[in-house]
């Protein structure tokens, strides 16, 4: 094993360390999960921003609230056995079973938070792991996030020529993932064929 291996590992431990014992130093405390189902985890907002776009941009928005020098952020649209993956993944980057976490992972990808590029990246190389039922539910879930208890079953969704989407115009909900206008997947792969470029939705259109 090379010692740039070696290093990378020792490296990955640390952070792990890190991540496990809430008494490093931490600044983030992060309240996830419901009533019936909640967790507690403390971690770094200089890790998560660095490893992460979407923690990047909600370390910046009025999505968090400070407790004198901690940060306090609550998502209790995600389970904490999911979020607990996210955080070891951000802090260790060790992917060894990569179906469980896949399909552990699969409710994350309806959020309306991630931008296109990014939820094109997480979804479609990992396409075929998928049932079609599940791809199609998760496919309409992200592009008519208003709509995500129709199931597609009774829609006549037209796939988009030669790619990654469908073929029809879509609305995005207001106030959530959306770029201020009616958009159109674009032919020959995914995206939008419509501007601005892709990013965060988070509660207000992109203009």
């Amino acid at each position: 094993m090379s010692s740039e291996i070696l290093l990378l590992a020792r490296l990955s431990k640390n952070f792990e360390n890190l991540l496990l014992n809430s008494d490093n130093n931490h600044d983030m405390i992060i309240n996830v999960g419901n009533e019936s189902n909640c967790k507690t985890f403390y971690a770094h907002s200089l890790i998560l921003s660095s490893q992460s776009e979407y923690f990047q941009t909600a370390l910046s928005s009025d999505w968090i609230k400070k407790d004198g020098d901690k940060i306090i952020f609550d998502k209790p649209n995600v389970s904490p056995i999911n979020f607990d993956i996210i955080l070891k993944h951000l802090y260790c980057e060790n992917f060894d079973e990569l179906w469980e976490i896949v399909k552990n992972l699969v409710e994350l990808i309806r959020f309306n938070e991630i931008s296109s590029e990014s939820f094109s990246n997480a979804v479609r190389p990992y396409s075929l792991m998928f049932s079609r039922e599940m791809y199609e539910n998760l496919l309409w879930n992200y592009i008519k996030p208003q709509q995500t208890n129709k199931s597609p079953r009774n829609k006549k969704l037209q796939p988009a020529v030669g790619g990654f989407g469908f073929g029809q115009t879509t609305q995005p909900a207001a106030g959530g993932f959306g770029f201020g206008q009616t958009t159109q997947p674009a032919a020959g792969g995914f995206g939008f064929s419509s501007t601005p470029p892709s990013g965060f939705g988070f509660g207000n259109r992109r203009r």
